[in-house]
């Protein structure tokens, strides 16, 4: 069987989102099975950006502004948004490469930067589309607790119309209960069929030996340090605690760093980003992981990464991280909330026994093994008439 899969970012241009490891784990465990996979991606449009992606990647690249627009001035992403759904040369060239191909199925993720008039080339073909994010209801697919509304706006209202008119799937997956639903109730999919499938956790490592040696209780955050993941309201909420007997330690970048820069003292540590391998380390040594998103989020990794090292975490009750606790155990405090995020810091460390029993719960993460997620999605494939 050949499978074409469908992604705005694929390597080596990934940046580590969510929708580009779930392309990369399908693209690379459907291979190892025997199938034939090739995959469709952008690439800048500067020369001087573009990598050297060899043979290896099997993949098609379009130009396209998507990679760098984050640098782009606001008013001109606006604009950007709008034509990019209807590029005539996204269109052509995604034709001319399903012509040659042919594949027999066809997997969608993120199609921002790639245009959505590309999908009308994969109506006569088994088509999946997997949902990441809110991008078919608001074109930055970010939308903040407490902004819902914007999902009812006339630009927001004449977007979505749009995209229900062009993109026409066979089937929809999406990783948690909340995406799916935040779609269905704007009317999109009701004539699809559609099925929950959790995203695979990241490749198991082994838990490592918990060693903090340190009196102090090791509060991490693992993320980018943007005003959407909680910044700068977590460093406000850690700094009320004036708790002598936390501490908190920071990786990642982000532009809100310049906000923060200076806050660094005896119990607060920035130490910018690490390795995969290097932040289990320090999820082996902390106490609680910290999940502060203020913006609706699907299937954060970090909390997979978390449960696979027995890690607690505390995150936002907001979006599919609701579901993830629920299944892998953690404590939940209302968005943006201080006193109740204080507070639900202050409950977990003077109940031992309760958090002891949610390090057990964490164990579920085997549940979300990549095979059982290939497996389930191969199964869905063979469903489709």
């Amino acid at each position: 069987m050949k499978i074409c899969l469908v992604n705005n970012i694929y390597k080596p241009y990934d940046r580590g989102g969510g929708a580009e490891r779930i392309t990369q784990i399908i693209a690379e465990e459907i291979k190892n099975i025997g199938h034939d996979v090739f995959v469709i991606s952008t690439k800048p449009k500067n020369k001087k950006l573009q990598k050297n992606t060899k043979l290896e990647y099997n993949a098609y690249y379009l130009p396209s502004l998507f990679l760098s627009l984050n640098k782009m001035p606001k008013f001109f992403r606006l604009f950007w948004h709008i034509l990019e759904i209807f590029s005539l040369g996204h269109y052509f060239k995604v034709k001319k490469i399903i012509k040659k191909e042919n594949p027999d199925v066809i997997i969608t993720n993120n199609l921002k930067g790639l245009g959505l008039l590309a999908s009308l080339n994969f109506r006569n073909k088994k088509h999946i589309h997997i949902l990441h994010d809110i991008q078919l209801l608001y074109p930055s697919g970010l939308m903040f607790y407490g902004q819902e509304k914007i999902l009812q706006s006339f630009f927001s209202k004449i977007y979505q119309i749009i995209g229900k008119i062009l993109l026409k799937p066979k089937l929809i997956i999406s990783p948690s209960e909340w995406l799916l639903k935040t779609h269905l109730q704007n009317n999109f999919f009701k004539k699809t069929n559609y099925k929950i499938l959790p995203n695979p956790a990241p490749t198991f490592s082994p838990k490592i030996k918990r060693k903090n040696d340190n009196a102090k209780k090791q509060l991490l955050y693992v993320g980018q340090i943007e005003k959407h993941k909680g910044f700068p309201f977590l460093i406000n909420a850690f700094k009320k605690m004036a708790n002598d007997n936390i501490e908190m330690t920071i990786i990642g970048q982000g532009s809100q760093l310049k906000n923060i820069s200076g806050q660094e003292g005896q119990n607060l540590h920035f130490i910018g980003t690490k390795t995969n391998q290097e932040i289990l380390q320090f999820m082996s040594q902390a106490d609680f992981l910290v999940v502060s998103s203020l913006c609706y989020e699907n299937s954060p990794t970090v909390i997979y990464e978390a449960a696979s090292q027995q890690l607690p975490v505390i995150a936002s009750r907001i979006g599919g991280i609701t579901e993830l606790i629920h299944h892998l155990g953690g404590i939940l405090f209302g968005p943006g909330n201080e006193q109740d995020f204080i507070k639900k810091i202050e409950w977990a460390l003077t109940h031992p026994e309760q958090i002891r029993k949610l390090e057990e719960k964490s164990k579920n993460i085997q549940n979300f093994s990549k095979d059982k997620y290939i497996k389930t999605l191969l199964n869905y494939i063979a469903e489709i008439s």
